[in-house]
C-alpha cells in the first residue's frame, strides 16, 4: 500500500468529504451512463444507415430488373420492323421485275384504241392510215415516235394546219387535228380548186363554184394568190362576204392590179398591197351611191357609173384606162373609136 492509501484509510472522513466522495462517485457513473447511451445511439443510426443502403441496393437491383424489362419488348419491336422492312425491300426488288415483264406480256403493252377529233373535211381513217400507228402494236415506241405520226398527217393533208397527239388511257392515244380554213376558191379551166387560210391552192377539183368562198380568176403564180388572200384575211367579215369575185388584171404599169366584183353589183378597181387598207372606205361610198358602177381606188379614189350599152366588163376596161381623167363618165367603146 502506498502511503496515501495508508494515510486514507486511517483517517476518518467528515461529512461533508463523505458527501463530496458521493457527488463525484455519482457523477462518474452519470457519465458513464451518457457514454454508454451516445453509444448505443450510435450503433443503432448505424444499423439504420446499413439498412436503409441494403434497401436502396436492392431497390436499384429491383429497378434495374424492371426497367431492362421493360425495354426487352421494345427492343423486341424494333427488330422485328427492321425485319419487315427488309423483307420489304427484297420483295419490291423482286416484284418491280415482274411487274414490268408481266406488262409488257399483256395486252395493255400494245396500242389498243385510237381516236380522231377536231376533223371536219379530212376523215377519220384518212388521218389514221397517214399517221402510220398500228393497232395491237407497241404502245410506247409509237407514242414516242408521235411527233413523227403528226408530221406525216400535216403533210400528206395540206388542209391539216396541226396534229396533237396525246395518251387518253393506259394504251389509248387521242388525235386532236386542226384544219385550215377553206377561205377562197380558185377558177381554172371550168373547174374549181380549194385555196385555204394559209395560201395553199388544193390539188383537188369541183365542177361548180361554192356559194360560200370568193372566187379567184386569172392568177397564175401562188405569190399572187397568197398576198392577195393575206389581205383578204384582214377584211371585216361583213367585206368579205360583199365580195364575189377578185380577178387579177396587171399591166404592164401595174403587176398588182385587182378588179373586185360585189355581190350588190359594183367593181372595184384595187392593187393587191392596199386592198385592206382602201376597201375599209368601201361600205360608206356604196351607201352614197345612186346607181351602179366601178369604184376606182388603185390611185386615190374615183367612181364611174356604167353605162346601159356596155358589159360591165369592158367598162371596167375603161375605167382602168381613163382612172388619170377628172371626167365622172366612163366613155363608150364606139366613142373611142370616134375620137
Amino acid at each position: 500500500m502506498t502511503k496515501k492509501e495508508s494515510q486514507s484509510e486511517e483517517t476518518p472522513l467528515t461529512p461533508w468529504q463523505e458527501e463530496h466522495a458521493r457527488y463525484l462517485q455519482k457523477k462518474n457513473e452519470e457519465e458513464k451512463g451518457q457514454t454508454d447511451d451516445q453509444v448505443s445511439v450510435a450503433d443503432e443510426k448505424k444499423e439504420k444507415s446499413d439498412s436503409y443502403d441494403d434497401e436502396d441496393i436492392q431497390l436499384n437491383r429491383a429497378s434495374e430488373r424492371v426497367s431492362f424489362m421493360d425495354k426487352l419488348p421494345n427492343l423486341h419491336s424494333y427488330h422485328n420492323k427492321q425485319l419487315i422492312r427488309r423483307v420489304s425491300f427484297i420483295l419490291g426488288l423482286l416484284t418491280i421485275p415482274l411487274i414490268i415483264c408481266g406488262y409488257f406480256i399483256s395486252p395493255y403493252s400494245r396500242l389498243g384504241k385510237i381516236e380522231v377529233s377536231g376533223n371536219q373535211v379530212v376523215t377519220t381513217q384518212e388521218i389514221i392510215a397517214a399517221s402510220k400507228l398500228q393497232l395491237d402494236e407497241n404502245f410506247w415506241q409509237q407514242y414516242q415516235d408521235r411527233s413523227q405520226a403528226a408530221k406525216k398527217i400535216e403533210t400528206k393533208y395540206p388542209r391539216i394546219k396541226s396534229v396533237a397527239i396525246k395518251m387518253t388511257g393506259i394504251n389509248q392515244l387521242k388525235l386532236s387535228v386542226t384544219e385550215y380554213e377553206e377561205i377562197a376558191q380558185l377558177s381554172k379551166n371550168g373547174t374549181y380548186s380549194p385555196i385555204l387560210a394559209s395560201g395553199k391552192v388544193l390539188a383537188e377539183t369541183r365542177k361548180e363554184a361554192s356559194k360560200q368562198e370568193v372566187i379567184l380568176e386569172k392568177f397564175t403564180n401562188n405569190e399572187q394568190i397568197l398576198a392577195t388572200i393575206t389581205q383578204y384575211k384582214k377584211l371585216s367579215s361583213e367585206l368579205q362576204s360583199a365580195i364575189s369575185q377578185i380577178s387579177y388584171e396587171a399591166t404592164k404599169a401595174n403587176d398588182q392590179l385587182l378588179h373586185l366584183y360585189m355581190n350588190d353589183g359594183n367593181t372595184v378597181i384595187v392593187n393587191i398591197d392596199n386592198l385592206a387598207s382602201q376597201m375599209k372606205y368601201y361600205p360608206q361610198i356604196a351607201k352614197d351611191l345612186t346607181e351602179k358602177g366601178t369604184i376606182d381606188m388603185e390611185v386615190g379614189i374615183f367612181y364611174a357609173p356604167y353605162e346601159s350599152s356596155t358589159t360591165s366588163t369592158s367598162d371596167t376596161t375603161n375605167t382602168s384606162d381613163t382612172t388619170s381623167s377628172s371626167e365622172d363618165s366612163v366613155p363608150s367603146d364606139s366613142s373611142q373609136e370616134n375620137n
